[in-house]
């Protein structure tokens, strides 16, 4: 038992020695993973089917950046297209990359890990100037719809659509919307320049 413990401590003594620890290990399971998509964004070609054919030539990713949404000590990594004007957004769960979303994103808000659309960018329906959608990480579906279209009040959650008041729209638009961080004020990187892995948002 005594010469467990002696071999445990000199582990551990030799992990900080060299300043590794379970963060460091866990960051490179996702910076790898990233990394692999910066370098070629058409990896990831299989989950934006849709846009791809919607787009055409104009489909593409020219630059991204990294957040951690939800807060769990790994960062999403958020691919930005400024042709098609939508951001595809992945995660790192157990060391593989895994496909969220890919939306016309508006805000992050941190505080409550999730991520807000403003209006939609295709299709009908919906008032677009007071009409949100929130994802939360690491959600697959939509959390909440909400929309006040010259007062008639939408307020659905997740997938399925139902009518709402005044007070549900706005006690959701408050905790979700409300504060966020808007999309144009995080500082995005070209695909090119790695150092963007190193600077969280």
């Amino acid at each position: 038992m005594r010469k467990k413990l002696l071999i445990m401590s000199l582990a551990m003594a030799l992990v900080v020695a060299n300043g590794f620890d379970t963060f460091t290990v866990e960051a490179a399971s996702w910076k790898s993973n990233y990394k692999k998509v910066i370098k070629n964004y058409h990896r990831i070609d299989k989950y934006n089917v849709y846009e791809k054919e919607y787009f055409g030539s104009s489909y593409g990713f020219q630059k991204y950046f990294i957040s951690d949404i939800d807060s769990n000590g790994t960062p999403e990594l958020l691919l930005y297209s400024s042709s098609m004007g939508l951001t595809s957004v992945f995660t790192c769960s157990k060391g593989k990359l895994k496909f969220l979303w890919t939306d016309d994103f508006y805000k992050i808000k941190k505080s409550k890990k999730s991520l807000v659309v403003k209006g939609h960018w295709h299709g009908a329906g919906g008032t677009n100037e007071k009409e949100y959608k929130i994802y939360k990480v690491p959600r697959k579906t939509s959390l909440y719809y909400i929309d006040n279209a010259y007062g008639n009040y939408t307020v659905s959650k997740g997938n399925t659509y139902s009518k709402g008041t005044a007070k549900k729209y706005k006690k959701v638009y408050k905790k979700y919307v409300k504060g966020g961080k808007k999309i144009s004020k995080f500082k995005k990187y070209k695909l090119k320049n790695k150092s963007g892995l190193n600077n969280w948002q």
